[in-house]
């Protein structure tokens, strides 16, 4: 008999102010719990007292792809349960996150390294907002040169 491994991790989000209480439920919020991996995960605030989460998920299996959710000030998701698609193609899977940063507002801007061909990479990014509002499925293409390794910074 063939043996099989199957790791599953699923991202749980707790808020714990410099206090040392948490101020969201005492057990957190789960962000999103399908089957499938869902891996480094990047959080950054979102200036209203929420939060983004963006992971590289792989509940399409064979496929790993950007993910992301917002929490709100009380800790409850506003966007669809278990996150919203970034990504259209296959993302790289390296033990890096995807690259988050503020858009200036309450959205943000995020960038991955996307396979074209293994071992080949470009850089695409996506923009959302706490409602969803994204530029385009999958995102834009940032740098279209195929590069043998390339992270976006």
């Amino acid at each position: 008999m063939v043996g099989r491994t199957v790791c599953l991790f699923s991202l749980l989000f707790l808020f714990v102010p410099i206090p040392g209480r948490a101020a969201w439920p005492p057990n957190g919020n789960t962000l999103c719990n399908l089957y499938g991996d869902q891996r480094y995960p990047a959080v950054i605030g979102d200036g209203n007292g929420g939060a983004y989460v963006v992971w590289t998920d792989f509940r399409t299996l064979g496929t790993w792809q950007l993910y992301a959710q917002h929490v709100d000030a009380l800790g409850n998701p506003t966007l669809a349960k278990n996150g919203v698609l970034l990504s259209g193609g296959m993302v790289a899977t390296s033990s890096l996150p995807p690259v988050v940063v503020s858009d200036g507002s309450t959205g943000i801007f995020v960038a991955w390294s996307e396979a074209v061909t293994n071992p080949n990479y470009r850089i695409r990014a996506q923009w959302i907002t706490p409602g969803g509002a994204q530029w385009s499925p999958g995102g834009v293409l940032v740098w279209a040169a195929i590069s043998r390794w390339l992270m976006p910074l």
